[in-house]
C-alpha cells in the first residue's frame, strides 16, 4: 500500500557537514570545496560560492549529487597557499519548495613545507647537538665517535668519598689496596651517572652468593629499586644477567662463573640492555628502566665472606649523541634518514627519531623511535623532529664512527 501525508512540508534542508572543516588550516591547495545536505535539494536554486577573504570570487564548477545529497564546488585553478577562503550556501530548496538558511565558513590553505633534505655532516653541525660520552673529531670535515670512558683506578688507600658504603651485617669490608677494590658483606655505590649511561668495569666474581656488579639505585630490596647487574645470585658456580624495573624482575643464566679478572659491560639500548663479557655479547634483556632513574655504578656482596668480590677499575659512559631540533616551518612528512658509518666489530649505532607540534620537546612529541639506515622514519608527521645516536659497544676501547647522517622529508 503507498501511504500518503496531508501535513505539509514546512521544515527547510539544513547542511549537515562541509569539507574543509570550519576553521580548517590544513586543506590543500588542490582541495574541492563540499557540503552534505540533511535532505534532497532542487539543484537549480543553490547558489554555491567561493570567495578570498578580499571578497573575490573563485571561479569553479559546482555539481549536486542527488544519492548522497552532496554539493561540490571544483575551483577552476589551485587555491593559493597560506590565503583564507570564505564558502556560502545559500538559495537551496527542498523538493517542497523550503528554503535553506545561509551557510558561510572559511578555511585557510596550508603552505607546504619545503622539501629536505636535512644533513648533518660538518663539525659545526654536529658541535649543535648535545655530547655526551661522545667526542667531534676533524679527521675529515667532522665526525662523531664514542669517548673513552672516565674510569675509577680505585688508586690510594681508601674509596673515593663520592661513593656510597652501606654495611649488610658482619664481618663486612670495603677496601682499597694495590689499586684494586674489595667489598665484602657491604654495598658501594657511586654517584649518579648520566641517564643512558653505560658502565663497564674489569671485575671479579668470589664463588659467593649475591655478589652484583653493574648499575642500580640500590641492592636492599627487589621492589622500589632498579638495577641492570650481573650477579651470582643465589648460586656460587653460575653467573646471571638481572635487570629490576622496581619489582619488574628477569633473571637469565648465561653460564658457569668465569673465575679471576673479566671485562664485564652492561650497555643500554632502546627497551633493554645488553650484557657483554669480554667484549661477547652474552644476553639481551628487553625490561627498560624508566627514564630519569637515578642510576649509580655499583658492587655490592652480601655475604661477610672471606672471598669478596673485586674490582680493578670501573667505568661509565653514556655514549649518546642528540640532535638540535630542527624546523621543518610547517608541517613535514619525514621520509628515510641514511647514514655514513665506520663500525668495527664488536660495535653498532643505534639511530632514533622523534618529532612534535613544538619547538621544544613535551608530552606531546613522539616517543623514540629507531631507524635503520636508509630506512624509513616511522615518527609522524610534525613541524619539528631531533634524532639521537647511541654508540653502542663491548669493549671501550673500541667505537664507531658517525660522519654524516641525511634525513629526507618534504
Amino acid at each position: 500500500d503507498v501511504v500518503y501525508s496531508t501535513v505539509p512540508d514546512t521544515v527547510a534542508p539544513t547542511v549537515s557537514g562541509v569539507t574543509p572543516a570550519d576553521g580548517s588550516t590544513t586543506a590543500l591547495a588542490t582541495t574541492n570545496v563540499s557540503a552534505t545536505f540533511s535532505e534532497s535539494i532542487q539543484p537549480g536554486t543553490l547558489v554555491f560560492e567561493l570567495r578570498t577573504l578580499g571578497g573575490a570570487l573563485v571561479p569553479g564548477v559546482v555539481t549536486y549529487d542527488g544519492v548522497t545529497r552532496v554539493a561540490t564546488l571544483d575551483p577552476t585553478s589551485d587555491l593559493t597557499a597560506g590565503a583564507s577562503y570564505t564558502a556560502t550556501l545559500s538559495g537551496a530548496q527542498d523538493v517542497a519548495g523550503n528554503t535553506m538558511a545561509s551557510r558561510s565558513w572559511t578555511f585557510t590553505v596550508s603552505t607546504p613545507a619545503a622539501t629536505g633534505p636535512w644533513v648533518q655532516t660538518t663539525a659545526a653541525d654536529f658541535g649543535t647537538g648535545v655530547l655526551e660520552g661522545v667526542s667531534i673529531t676533524t679527521s675529515e670535515d667532522g665526525e662523531l665517535t664514542g669517548s673513552p670512558a672516565p674510569r675509577e683506578d680505585f688508586l690510594g688507600t681508601s674509596l673515593d668519598p663520592s661513593w656510597a658504603v652501606t654495611v649488610w651485617g658482619t664481618p663486612s669490608s670495603v677496601g682499597v689496596t694495590a689499586g684494586e677494590l674489595s667489598v665484602a658483606g657491604s654495598q658501594v655505590l657511586s654517584a649518579v651517572v648520566a641517564e643512558g649511561s653505560a658502565v663497564e668495569g674489569r671485575v671479579a666474581f668470589a664463588s659467593v652468593a649475591f655478589q652484583h656488579f653493574g648499575l642500580a639505585t640500590g641492592f636492599d630490596s627487589v621492589n622500589g629499586n632498579h638495577w641492570a647487574i650481573f650477579s651470582t645470585s643465589g648460586t656460587t658456580n653460575r653467573l646471571f644477567a638481572r635487570v629490576n624495573a622496581a619489582g619488574t624482575l628477569q633473571n637469565l643464566d648465561i653460564g658457569a662463573l668465569p673465575s679471576g679478572y673479566h671485562l664485564y659491560r652492561i650497555q643500554p639500548i632502546p627497551g633493554g640492555y645488553e650484557f657483554y663479557v669480554d667484549g661477547t655479547l652474552a644476553t639481551t634483556i628487553n625490561i627498560s628502566i624508566p627514564a630519569a632513574t637515578a642510576l649509580r655504578v655499583g658492587l655490592s656482596s652480601y655475604t661477610g665472606s672471606a672471598q669478596p668480590i673485586k674490582a680493578d677499575w670501573v667505568a661509565s659512559s653514556p655514549g649518546r649523541f642528540t640532535s638540535t631540533i630542527y624546523d621543518a616551518s610547517a608541517v613535514a612528512t619525514w621520509g628515510t634518514a641514511s647514514w655514513l658509518s665506520t663500525v668495527p666489530a664488536g660495535t653498532r649505532l643505534i639511530v632514533e627519531t622523534r618529532s612534535g607540534a613544538t619547538a621544544t620537546p613535551d608530552a606531546n612529541w613522539s616517543a623514540w623511535a629507531t631507524v635503520s639506515n636508509g630506512g624509513t622514519i616511522s615518527s609522524p608527521a610534525r613541524r619539528y623532529l631531533q634524532y639521537r645516536v647511541r654508540f653502542v659497544t663491548g669493549d671501550s676501547s673500541l667505537s664507531a664512527t658517525l660522519r654524516s647522517i641525511t634525513i629526507s622529508w618534504n
